[in-house]
């Protein structure tokens, strides 16, 4: 299952290097979401986050989980990226609370 896992993180950096190249070199400025739109199976949100993917974290990261990588988008620029990556359980999410048994 983690390789599989593995492989979804290197795809979504490479799908991210295509889709800056087809934004930055082949479109004019204004005109990627509705290409995304149209040549995409997923909507321009998830294209641009794929962008943000490999300019924020080039290949550092193509070994991570789809979820992690999209995650680590979220964070604030004071949370430290390599912690993140190394941390099972980050210190910015809320504990899981125990449902009370009544």
């Amino acid at each position: 299952m983690n390789s599989y896992k593995q492989v979804a993180g290197h795809a979504i950096f490479e799908i991210g290097r295509r889709l800056k190249h087809v934004r930055d070199k082949d479109l004019a400025k204004g005109q990627f979401k509705s290409w995304a739109k149209d040549n995409c199976d997923f909507d321009s949100s998830t294209a641009s986050r794929m962008i943000q993917a490999v300019e924020q974290f080039g290949d550092a990261t193509s070994h991570l989980s789809t979820g992690k990588i999209f995650e680590m988008l979220s964070l604030p620029e004071s949370v430290d990226r390599a912690d993140f990556v190394r941390s099972r359980t980050p210190s910015h999410r809320p504990a899981k609370r125990k449902r009370s048994t009544r």
